[in-house]
């Protein structure tokens, strides 16, 4: 419905809650993270 809540909301970011969404940004920060760990490595 037009008054409901965006699945994508709310969402945490460095632990504070916000109510903003940039795709790009998050997946920036996933590929970051996957990075760090190693995900996807060969």
């Amino acid at each position: 419905p037009d008054d409901g809540e965006p699945l994508f909301e709310p969402l945490l970011r460095d632990g504070e809650l916000v109510r903003e969404f940039d795709l790009d940004a998050a997946s920036e920060r996933a590929l970051a993270d996957a990075d760090c760990v190693g995900f996807g490595a060969e």
